[in-house]
């Protein structure tokens, strides 16, 4: 059976199927194509059943985000100490919303951490959100990052869930 066959039809007036069997393959979002998400995800289940049935390494899906694309340089923000850099914060709205503020990243040099700058810098990259429009904040850390479950719970942050996230990898 020709598998690379089938992901194309599946796939042909969405995604570019990148072949690189014996090892991967992939597909990736044509330019100017808005795909349906119900509709992808179950094509998606059926190429990770095609990649199961190759015994394949990797499966790989590129996926255009156009909200953001390269505007989160627009929003890096280095963090300075006395001219010297500590950190960095990347405040932005979440595309496809109005007002969402999360950040896109946040961390301090480790030379720099535990010397409670953390809660500080956070306050501001929320001060930053308020000011492109923000008027509320999603941020996220895993269960053992105890850390920056405190930098939250000192800026004021309340927990509003509890999430888990998934990943398959195949042939370990």
């Amino acid at each position: 059976m020709d598998y690379v066959k089938i992901i194309e039809k599946k796939f042909m007036n969405s995604f570019k199927v990148l072949n690189g069997l014996p090892n991967y393959f992939g597909i990736e979002e044509m330019d100017g194509f808005e795909f349906e998400k119900v509709g992808f995800q179950n094509n998606l289940t059926k190429l990770i059943k095609v990649g199961g049935n190759l015994g394949i390494n990797r499966i790989g899906a590129l996926i255009n985000r156009k909200s953001m694309g390269d505007h989160w340089k627009n929003f890096c923000n280095v963090i300075f100490l006395r001219n010297i850099p500590i950190g960095i914060s990347i405040p932005h709205i979440e595309p496809g919303t109005l007002n969402e503020g999360r950040l896109f990243y946040f961390g301090i040099l480790p030379e720099h951490r535990g010397k409670g700058l953390s809660s500080v810098i956070h306050y501001q990259s929320l001060i930053m959100l308020k000011q492109m429009g923000a008027t509320y904040y999603i941020g996220s850390t895993h269960d053992e990052n105890i850390k920056m479950q405190k930098v939250f719970q000192r800026n004021d942050c309340i927990t509003r869930a509890h999430t888990e996230s998934y990943y398959l990898y195949l042939n370990k």
